[in-house]
Formats: C-alpha cells, sequence, structure tokens
C-alpha cells in the first residue's frame, strides 16, 4: 500500500477567479498529475470506459457556472495538463459516483464545553489509492466570503467546507432513498455548496439558499454554525429537514432520508452501506457521551467500528472534526494515523 503523508497540504489563493486558477495549478501539480496518471492507467485497455469518463468530464464542466470554468481555465494556462485532463481529474469522484458517508454533530447539551462538535466520516473506497493527493485549498475571491474545501486534489467543488464565519457544509448521498435521477441537467450540488459558503453566514442561511435552488441528484447536506446544527434532505423533489426527528441538539445523518413526510421507502442496510445502523450507532453513542464529549473523544467515536457500536468501517476513506465556532478543524487520512488540525484562515 502506498505511504500517505503525515501532513495534508493546506493551498491558500486569492484574486480573481482566474488568478485563483493559475495559483491552485502551480500548488497542486503534483497531485494533479498523480491523480492524472491514475486515470490514465486504469482507462489504458478500456476504450468504451475511457470515452464514458471524458463524457462524463464534458458534461461535469459544462455544467459549471462561468466563474468556476474560469477558474480551472486559468489552471489550464500554468499546468502541465492540458484542459481536457484536467476536466477528467475534476471528475474523479464523478466516475464512480458510489459513495457513503456519516455526520454526527453534537451541540451544547452534549459538549463538554458547550462549543458544538461536527464529526464527518467520508465513505468512498475507490478513491483509497488518491489518498496522498487530499489538499485543504482556502479561497480568497474579489467577491463574496473566503472560504476552504477539503478533498482530492483538482475537484473543484465542496463536498466539504467552512467558510469565514464557522459556517461548515457537507454531503452525504442520499440515493438509497430517492434513487439515481440523472446527472448534469442541473448545476450540480457540489458546485452550489461552493456558491452557499460565499453568500451565507449560518444555518438558516444555508437551508434558505438549499430552498431556492434546486438539487440536481439525492443528498443529504450536513450544516453547522457556531451555535446550531442541521440536516437537510434534499432532491429533486425539494427539501426536508431530518434532524428535527432527533433529540434536540444532536443532528445525525447517513445514507437515507428519517423525515417521514417523504414519499420514499425506507432502504435497508444492504442497499444502503449500513445507513439504519450507522445512524442508529451514532445516536446512542451520542446519548451515552450526552455532556461528556469533546474534541478527542469525538474521533474516538467517529473511529468505532460499525460492529462495536459506531459508523466507522471499511469504505471510510477520510474523517473530520470541525469546531466551527474556532473556524476550524481536524483531518485525519486513513492509512495516516495521524489527525492534522488546520486552521485554514489563520
Amino acid at each position: 500500500m502506498q505511504s500517505v503523508s503525515a501532513s495534508v497540504p493546506v493551498i491558500k489563493i486569492s484574486g480573481s477567479w482566474l488568478e485563483m486558477g493559475r495559483q491552485y495549478a502551480r500548488q497542486a501539480e503534483p497531485y494533479l498529475l498523480h491523480i492524472s496518471d491514475y486515470i490514465d492507467c486504469h482507462l489504458a485497455d478500456d476504450s468504451l470506459r475511457k470515452s464514458n469518463v471524458e463524457k462524463i468530464a464534458d458534461k461535469l464542466f459544462d455544467s459549471f457556472p462561468d466563474y468556476l470554468q474560469t477558474f480551472m481555465q486559468g489552471m489550464a494556462e500554468v499546468s502541465q495538463l492540458n484542459l481536457d485532463s484536467l476536466k477528467k481529474v475534476n471528475a474523479i469522484e464523478y466516475i464512480i459516483f458510489d459513495f457513503g458517508c456519516s455526520s454526527l454533530a453534537a451541540g451544547r447539551a452534549y459538549t463538554v464545553d458547550s462549543k458544538l462538535i461536527f464529526g464527518r466520516n467520508y465513505d468512498y473506497p475507490v478513491m483509497k489509492p488518491l489518498n496522498q493527493d487530499m489538499v485543504v485549498t482556502v479561497f480568497h475571491p474579489t467577491s463574496g466570503k473566503s472560504f476552504a474545501t477539503i478533498g482530492y486534489a483538482g475537484e473543484i467543488y465542496a463536498v466539504n467546507g467552512i467558510n469565514e464565519d464557522g459556517l461548515f457544509v457537507e454531503l452525504n448521498n442520499g440515493s438509497p432513498s430517492a434513487g439515481y435521477t440523472g446527472f448534469f441537467d442541473r448545476q450540480p450540488v457540489t458546485t452550489l455548496l461552493v456558491e452557499l459558503l460565499m453568500q451565507a453566514s449560518n444555518t438558516a442561511e444555508a437551508e434558505f439558499f438549499l430552498r431556492n435552488h434546486p438539487a440536481d441528484e439525492a443528498y443529504i447536506i450536513g450544516l453547522a454554525d457556531p451555535f446550531e446544527a442541521r440536516t437537510c434532505e434534499y432532491c429533486r423533489s425539494g427539501l426536508r429537514r431530518g434532524d428535527i426527528s432527533q433529540p434536540n441538539g444532536l443532528a445525525i445523518a447517513a445514507n437515507h432520508f428519517i423525515n417521514n413526510d417523504w414519499p420514499y421507502m425506507t432502504p435497508d442496510d444492504e442497499h444502503s452501506w449500513n445507513s439504519i445502523t450507522r445512524t442508529c450507532n451514532m445516536l446512542q453513542l451520542a446519548e451515552l457521551h450526552k455532556g461528556h464529549i469533546y474534541i478527542n473523544l469525538m474521533k474516538t467515536l467517529m473511529s468505532t467500528p460499525v460492529e462495536d457500536g459506531g459508523p466507522f468501517h471499511d469504505l471510510t476513506v477520510y474523517q473530520l472534526v470541525v469546531i466551527p465556532q474556532e473556524r476550524a478543524f481536524h483531518l485525519r487520512v486513513i492509512d495516516a494515523n495521524n489527525w492534522n488540525f488546520i486552521l485554514p484562515f489563520a
């Protein structure tokens, strides 16, 4: 197994979207090249799949708002990779869209010092060969709020992000409840979250933003600010709150919708990456440790295997523990035993 770096790089960029694209490509170049090589190696003997990947990459790029297309064009100006190669790197998580995830947000009544703590496991096993290519990117655009994204180099969107106000967002796959309905006929939610981070200051504003922007696919969006957390079950049929059926002060999500107002059947564990079990496990852990949760304990809870009553399983590729009040987070890439403490706006 390839070794994983002891520390995750933090890339800081500022200016216009074209300028930030150039800056990003210069700093992320080794990781972009590694991911590009990985894609080419795995497609070298499969012309049909290669053609499909290229179509996905083009459609994803075409669905981007103009400013993100400009960002990628800036990348292409200075990178050893051309725009077509960068499009494929950008689409790496869309090539095999089959990821899970778990999140546990513990509010004031559940933590030792009343600070909200958000634990998040990203479950996407096909990405494990790229664990060394995880980066944190801090954007300081000329207009809009500064924000940071956490993910694989070259993916120009947000599957996790935090902004200068301490608003944290993350997404989980909601397809076990609402199904797959077709990508790219609407702006991808992953890029909507970039816009959200630049505009919203708190969870209420973030939820309002989502309600006014239709989803392209089924997701569960976790939101947290320094004072509260909530989950939004979000799909082409609209948005409903998931956390309202959970104890006050908790916002727990895995990969199925729990709001009873949806017309969807609850999936079983076999077809949802053990989503029901993971959700129940996290609820029980939170109640067991109510009033005593702190950062290191949240790390332990999110690292407890499913079979031992937690959410962690062999699909998990990285973990986050976020403290919105401090605009900071801890990041651990699986196969690297260390946790990185990151203050993106310091």
